[in-house]
């Protein structure tokens, strides 16, 4: 989840509007004069405009039209949310932020990060694991940005078909607000959830309906530091090609620094044919920080998939993970 909300803040911050796009709202406490600025070309759901239509919320989410289409316009209001689930730990995490940024930028830029990534490429990065909770790491992450931290709402609802399955509460410490289940969500949630999101300075949205997407089959390592990983490995699955899916894996060790043990963490983005050995870059990078002959105990494979829907200038992007 992590890895997520870093590949948003880089799409956030890089995807900057054109010098034409209009300023985004000075008043954020005013969730209906966000939702009247519409971008360039036609407002979302208006199929006269030239941007088309914004994601059709009655299609398939997360399948056959990626989760939604965006329009041209410029986005000045983003959300996300994220739910992850770890078989190994039967743990169900959620995690969600809502902002506004001072200039808009294209909302096509977003839908690109996700889901135009080069596939078999890696990133390589180190970070301290040692933040006191979940809030210290937003703030962490997103304290650079300018961001302005929007609330939503005080609970989200998350519901199966046999009915309310959890709550994600909001958080507030000092000028970030985020969103999290707080450890309190039953494992395995529902197949599919539905998410309502009641509201406040981020607008409401409701009845969105997410899947979970297919498990990972006959990965040949386990995430239990049995069998290490190291420059010449090859990982294999059972291929699941055509899905409108992701599929990630990540690889973790610590290294040694005068302030406590860093995470190195590698993040690759792999086309889901069943094979996968890391670049020569790759490795080459991480020979540079860990020395050669290195080995890392820990290998996550998994899929994750995503719906998009906009409303006008404002975004909301949800993802869902078959592990965390």
């Amino acid at each position: 989840i992590r890895k997520l909300l870093f590949i948003l803040t880089a799409a956030a911050v890089t995807g900057c509007g054109s010098s034409d796009d209009p300023p985004a709202a000075d008043d954020a406490d005013v969730a209906p004069q966000i939702m009247s600025e519409q971008p360039s070309g036609g407002a979302a759901g208006d199929t006269t405009g030239a941007d088309g239509a914004a994601g059709d919320p009655t299609g398939p989410n997360g399948a056959g039209d990626n989760g939604g289409t965006l329009s041209d316009g410029a986005v000045s209001i983003l959300g996300y949310m994220a739910i992850g689930e770890d078989e190994s730990f039967e743990e169900v995490q959620v995690i969600g932020a809502f902002s506004m940024f001072p200039e808009p930028y294209d909302a096509q830029f977003v839908q690109q990060s996700l889901t135009a990534r080069q596939p078999d490429s890696c990133e390589v990065s180190i970070y301290d694991p040692l933040a006191e909770d979940l809030g210290d790491d937003i703030e962490e992450i997103f304290s650079p940005t300018g961001f302005e931290y929007l609330s939503a709402g005080e609970v989200i609802t998350l519901s199966g078909p046999s009915g309310t399955y959890g709550e994600v509460l909001r958080f507030i410490r000092d000028s970030v607000i985020f969103y999290t289940d707080d450890g309190l969500l039953p494992y395995p949630a529902p197949e599919t959830l539905s998410i309502d999101i009641p509201g406040d300075q981020f607008p409401a949205f409701s009845n969105l309906t997410i899947d979970r997407p297919a498990a990972v089959a006959n990965f040949n390592f386990e995430n239990d530091g049995s069998q290490p990983v190291n420059a010449g490995s090859e990982f294999t699955w059972t291929a699941n090609p055509g899905a409108n899916t992701w599929l990630s894996l990540d690889l973790y060790t610590n290294r040694p620094s005068p302030d406590g043990d860093q995470l190195v963490e590698v993040s690759c983005f792999l086309e889901d044919d069943g094979a996968f050995v890391l670049p020569q870059s790759t490795r080459d990078e991480v020979d540079a920080l860990l020395g050669a002959g290195w080995t890392m105990p820990a290998a996550n494979l998994y899929r994750e998939s995503f719906i998009f829907r906009q409303e006008g200038s404002v975004l909301l992007v949800i993802f869902r993970g078959s592990d965390i």
